[in-house]
């Protein structure tokens, strides 16, 4: 009898509610399997990305986040190289530059970003703004695995002056 290797399947869903905006400015990105197309991941048996991009002031900013951040995240040397950290650190900063230097007139808008990469039994999680992760256990508990990024906080008002901004 030769032994076998649990390989998950993943399946994701998403569903979004307008609410009182006169568009809707929140979009997401839901990939379960990356090696598909990015073949330095068939390394892996479960390679998968999930991203949520709340848009603020307008769906335009949130729309080019969803087109760009985890191209560039996994177009990122260091990611491509297992130091996911790093790539995933520089793909945010690329984005942010990409989207300020952008010709597509994102005008005032902004979005927040909470990005999920799943790499066999690992989590790489990132956060801007003020979107969260959470873990939920099968008993409903969870557990918050982000931190908000809020200029109300001290240390974020801190961030953001050290920056050249203000809040």
């Amino acid at each position: 009898m030769s032994a076998s290797t649990f390989v998950p399947k993943l399946n994701s869903a998403s569903h979004s509610i307008q609410g009182r905006r006169p568009s809707m400015e929140d979009t997401d990105v839901l990939i379960n399997n990356l090696s598909k197309e990015y073949t330095f991941l068939e390394k892996y048996s479960l390679a998968a990305f999930y991203a949520i991009f709340d848009g603020h002031g307008g769906e335009k900013c949130s729309e080019l986040c969803k087109k760009l951040l985890h191209e560039t995240i996994l177009k990122n040397s260091k990611f491509q190289n297992d130091d996911y950290i790093q790539g995933i650190k520089e793909g945010y900063i690329e984005t942010d530059r990409l989207i300020k230097i952008s010709q597509f007139g994102w005008g005032d808008s902004g979005s927040t970003a909470v990005t999920v990469f799943i790499l066999d039994d690992k989590l790489y999680v990132a956060n801007v703004g003020d979107s969260e992760a959470l873990i939920v256990s099968k008993e409903n508990e969870f557990k918050i695995i982000t931190e908000i990024h809020n200029p109300t906080i001290p240390s974020e008002e801190q961030r953001i002056e050290d920056f050249g901004g203000n809040n």
